[in-house]
């Protein structure tokens, strides 16, 4: 549960009164992901740690990608919770106050992340890495390892009459400057675009 309160919300750090939520401490797994298969007939993902409609069985714990803003959509009506907005989305990660990254204002040499040096020959993680990495309310990988789905639109303005682009937050495993990781930072993608490095975690 993500408490009621004010919290500094992006670049311009206007200040945010959010009612009570909830955040999931982690983002949704290849296991999950395939139980909202098994159960729905929904079309499995294509590509990373996913073949001919199963995952990696040893990567279980890892979190699902190559889905859409719409799969992320349709996973969390099946479970009965949604996708966070971007307000939402940074306090979980940022807590109350004012810092650059969820663990704090330090880069540390990106070792509290999943990123590009420091991944091997792997590209995700599993979701309970890094737990030095955490936000202020226990929340995992809001920086690093995959970029999440956001509710919103990029830009509500444009967004609305041209083609939309929807709110990625949190850095990846492709990334590696430490600008990609730091919570003020916003990405988008087209609803309909999937990448091996684009996941989600769902709200209530």
């Amino acid at each position: 549960m993500i408490p009621r309160g004010e919290f500094p919300f992006g670049k311009g750090q206007i200040v945010i009164l959010l009612p009570n939520y909830y955040l999931a401490v982690y983002p949704i797994t290849n296991k999950q992901y395939f139980e909202f298969v098994l159960d729905t007939g929904y079309p499995p993902p294509q590509g990373l740690d996913w073949k001919k409609g199963k995952y990696d069985k040893r990567r279980s714990e890892n979190p699902v990608v190559g889905v859409s803003w719409y799969d992320a959509k349709e996973y969390c009506s099946w479970a009965g919770l949604r996708l966070p907005t971007e307000m939402e989305w940074e306090k979980g990660a940022c807590g109350p106050k004012k810092r650059l990254f969820p663990w704090g204002n330090q880069w540390d040499e990106g070792n509290h992340v999943r990123r590009y040096m420091n991944r091997g020959k792997e590209k995700t993680a599993t979701v309970s890495d890094y737990p030095d990495g955490c936000s202020p309310y226990g929340l995992y990988q809001m920086s690093g390892n995959i970029l999440e789905w956001c509710d919103d639109l990029y830009d509500k303005d444009i967004d609305s009459k041209f083609r939309p682009t929807m709110v990625l937050k949190g850095g990846s495993w492709l990334r590696e400057y430490f600008e990609f990781f730091r919570i003020d930072y916003k990405g988008g993608a087209g609803p309909s675009e999937t990448w091996d490095n684009i996941g989600f975690r769902c709200a209530k």
